[in-house]
């Protein structure tokens, strides 16, 4: 690159696209990865529609937006996208993972629109040079009718239990243990090191950095800490034995997270289709036994034994985690093992609802009451006893 070359690069008023991507990434790896998805779309809709390429559409958008000093053509491009991202197209496919496999181009949802959206608006402003307010794009866009959404399905668990007993590699039967354990994401379960296990305490504590967890609206993330069942305790510590490096990965399977958690959700989706799980959401295409769902077992079972705030936080939604966050290590606990028994697959613990014990168990309590008011009558006459002696010393 020259110095002409250089100085231009450095005082542009744009960046490139490989510059906003690796700003993104920066943020979260799953904020890059929701630009790349936007990308992809986009440039499949300027092929389909215009067959022409995305780099001389923006040329064209840029070129107008200068000269009448109104994004006029951009809001009109917005919303053919948007119309075109809510139909069905079945002549075209997209690419479904970074392997280069393709699968048929299924139409966003309406949540999924608005996102991409938001997401390609950043895009013009800081690569294309447009802006555009989310003002102006509110007033000028129309956005598809929201459809029937299916309510998600938690799992329940019979099936929980039928799915994990199909899975014959040991690492990967505890991820899922565990991710049931914690409520925790993938994405996080499969960045954990050796390092965030506290095996000296019971029940086990895991640590979620802050760096591996979901960012909130602002772009904040915080450090939790969850815990372990007594159930799936020997398991789990059976398999942290095969590790010495306190960075070692526990359960992920690559060191690149994207990678790690398209192997996870591959191999899950795969087998619950395997066993017959395999009805599909009407409003976007997806299993409804998915990965996802494990998460949302927890969060139902947490509701149950608690109450909905103690699920929302302990799931990690975002108002909520505060409050769990300042709650003291003993009120974790205590509500997690209030939890627990509900979270166990294979122990059963129930109340043992016997007369003949419930009658003698009160037969006990009435005689230890007697014993101790027998004990405190002694008390009290030993004690007069020495007042007694101590005044005959005197006289």
């Amino acid at each position: 690159m020259s110095s002409l070359d250089f100085l231009d690069a450095v005082l542009s008023e744009t960046l490139t696209e490989e510059e906003y991507l690796q700003e993104r990434r920066a943020r979260s790896e799953s904020s890059a990865s929701t630009v790349q998805a936007v990308l992809t779309n986009v440039k499949l809709f300027c092929i389909d529609q215009a067959q022409s390429d995305f780099g001389m559409i923006l040329l064209q958008l840029k070129q107008d937006a200068d000269k009448t000093g109104r994004p006029a053509k951009s809001l009109v491009f917005f919303q053919r996208f948007v119309n075109w991202l809510h139909a069905e197209h079945k002549n075209l496919e997209m690419p479904s993972n970074h392997f280069g496999h393709f699968e048929p181009y299924r139409p966003k949802c309406v949540a999924t629109i608005r996102n991409y959206v938001g997401q390609l608006r950043l895009y013009f402003k800081k690569v294309v040079g447009i802006e555009i307010s989310s003002e102006k794009l509110d007033d000028f866009l129309t956005y598809p009718a929201i459809g029937e959404v299916e309510e998600a399905q938690a799992l329940t668990h019979d099936e929980f239990r039928h799915i994990v007993s199909n899975i014959k590699n040991p690492k990967r039967q505890m991820l899922y243990l565990i991710k049931k354990d914690t409520c925790s994401r993938i994405g996080a379960m499969c960045q954990l090191r050796l390092e965030n296990f506290n095996i000296t305490t019971r029940p086990i504590q895991i640590t979620f950095p802050a760096h591996i967890m979901k960012k909130n609206k602002r772009g904040e993330s915080r450090t939790v800490k969850k815990y372990v069942t007594q159930e799936n305790e020997s398991g789990l510590l059976k398999l942290l034995e095969s590790y010495s490096d306190p960075r070692d990965i526990v359960f992920g399977t690559n060191a690149v997270p994207k990678k790690a958690i398209h192997n996870e959700e591959k191999f899950w989706n795969k087998l619950v289709k395997r066993l017959g799980y395999t009805e599909v959401y009407r409003h976007n295409g997806r299993l409804k036994k998915n990965i996802h769902s494990i998460k949302a077992f927890t969060e139902t079972q947490a509701e149950k034994a608690v109450n909905k705030f103690y699920a929302d936080a302990y799931g990690d939604h975002d108002e909520y985690l505060k409050q769990y966050i300042r709650w003291s290590e003993d009120e974790k606990i205590q509500k997690f093992k209030t939890m627990q028994p509900l979270l166990n697959l294979f122990t059963r613990i129930e109340k043992i609802h016997d007369k003949n014990l419930i009658d003698e168990n009160n037969y006990l309590k009435t005689k230890i009451e007697v014993m101790e008011d027998q004990l405190i009558d002694v008390m009290l006459n030993l004690d007069a006893l020495k007042s007694q002696n101590v005044t005959s010393r005197k006289s």
